[in-house]
């Protein structure tokens, strides 16, 4: 008792303290010797720190008073015990070894341990993938930055020692803590316990964390079962993998018969090997070689499938690129064909003349401006038709509509009429000119035959069956 004793004081010292190698061995027997018994059992006892605290969950010092009078060696899985944010978890760990470092003979800080299989049990820590599946990746670079930030996470809320890795060879697939190990290969485990280790314990031990390695020699190597009955579990095991492989997701024939092959092959011989007695050696350990090279033949399968799964990936991935480009020139094509009599009506808008400026002047029996009413005997109407790049060139006729103020359209002839939105309609006076794109000025003139009213008159021009432009003049 007295070595095991002056270990966890060791260990205290490495982890809590930092001493040196040297520096510990004479700081652990000086303090041993003085230690009472009380003191020294205290070392090997482990206990809960939740049964410290009160509902409040303030420290209560008559329950450490009661159970951790002398100390205690280490604090069993302190973190996973109640669901506390990490600053709480932090905050009730310092309050423990306060309490002990003050009150207990020596002041001996007590160890917090916790499992950090997958990261530190903890609420709102990070939960990372168990060692069966960091072991799959074959990387121990990435196997160690998991554990370095488990490490860091762990310090900051008190803890020292982590009850990992778990570096058990586990070769029977039924084995309870499959997940927990790296696999049925031992120089894999080591990689990869020692990559866990390092992560943890950043070759300081004042930062980082310490480690234990678990569990018992052999306890995932199956136990008593036999070499006949492992064997049975592997060929069960690699049976199902053929399974998974179905023949109908797989579009190549001549892949799907090797395959149908090669699985009867192991049914075959998982039938012989449970009828062959294990103390046949010789035949179980042929067995054993036909494990091996079916295993083989199935990693050349699996690639192959890969393979061709990533080839009708990419190539169904390329069919919905030329689906979807279709579907889109489709859509294009419907909303420009949604969008054409829009259009049109647009192209036609824009195409349509335009007067820019109008004048009416009145002229008397001399062709004289006159601004008398009763010597007005001719209007002269003086118009300009705007620049239009878009309308088409060519000989046109503009259409002089005039109203009285009574509504009355004024006509010369009653033959005077033009198409205008499918019907036709009277004009006062039309005139004839070539359009090339460019401002067109014309006049035209009405002489006064009748009596004119006094008022408000109204001009309408229109060109190609479109209302032009509109403007009212008075006559008084």
């Amino acid at each position: 008792m007295k070595n095991l004793s002056r270990l966890v004081i060791a260990g205290v010292a490495l982890l809590v303290a930092g001493c040196n190698s040297t520096d510990m061995e004479k700081y652990v027997d000086e303090l041993y010797q003085k230690m009472p018994m009380e003191e020294r059992i205290a070392q090997l006892r482990s206990g809960y720190m939740d049964d410290l605290f009160d509902e409040d969950g303030n420290l209560d010092p008559a329950k450490c008073e009661e159970l951790i009078p002398y100390g205690l060696g280490h604090f069993s899985q302190y973190a996973s015990q109640k669901p506390l944010d990490p600053d709480v978890l932090r905050d009730r760990v310092a309050a423990v070894q306060d309490w002990i470092i003050n009150n207990t003979p020596n002041g001996i800080p007590a160890l917090f341990h916790e499992e950090v299989l997958s990261g530190i049990n903890a609420k709102g820590a990070t939960v990372y993938p168990q060692q069966i599946g960091q072991a799959g990746s074959f990387n121990p670079e990435l196997a160690e930055l998991k554990t370095l930030q488990t490490g860091i996470a762990m310090r900051k809320m008190g803890g020292v020692l982590s009850l990992s890795p778990m570096v058990d060879v586990c070769r029977v697939p039924s084995f309870n803590r499959l997940e927990e190990s790296y696999g049925e290969d031992a120089y894999l485990s080591a990689v990869m316990g020692v990559a866990f280790a390092k992560g943890l314990q950043q070759d300081d031990l004042t930062k980082g964390v310490g480690t234990c390695t678990k569990h018992y020699l052999g306890y995932g190597g199956g136990g008593e079962t036999g070499e006949k009955e492992m064997l049975e579990d592997e060929y069960e095991a690699l049976a199902m993998q053929f399974d998974g492989y179905q023949a109908p997701d797989i579009h190549n024939d001549s892949l799907v018969e090797l395959l149908t092959r090669e699985k009867q092959r192991v049914q075959d011989l998982l039938e012989e090997l449970r009828i062959t007695k294990a103390t046949n050696a010789r035949r179980i350990a042929e067995l054993k070689k036909e494990l091996a090279t079916l295993r083989a033949v199935m990693v050349t399968y699996v690639q192959q499938i890969d393979s061709l799964s990533q080839t009708n990936k990419q190539l169904v991935q390329e069919n919905q690129q030329v689906k979807q480009q279709y579907q889109q020139v489709t859509r294009q094509a419907e909303q420009l064909q949604q969008e054409r009599p829009e259009l049109e009506q647009k192209v036609t808008r824009a195409a349509r003349l335009e007067i820019s400026s109008f004048a009416v002047t009145t002229l008397d029996r001399r062709d004289k401006k006159t601004k008398s009413f009763d010597k007005i005997l001719k209007l002269q109407f003086d118009y300009t038709i705007g620049k239009n790049v878009t309308a088409e060139p060519g000989m046109k006729t503009v259409y002089l509509r005039l109203t009285r103020p009574d509504g009355d359209i004024m006509q010369k002839d009653v033959s005077h009429l033009f198409a205008f939105e499918n019907k036709k309609i009277a004009y006062s006076i039309s005139k004839s000119f070539e359009y090339a794109g460019e401002p067109v000025s014309g006049t035209m003139y009405w002489p006064v035959e009748e009596i004119l009213q006094q008022g408000v008159y109204n001009a309408d021009f229109f060109v190609d069956g479109h209302h032009i432009g509109s403007y009212p003049f008075t006559l008084k």
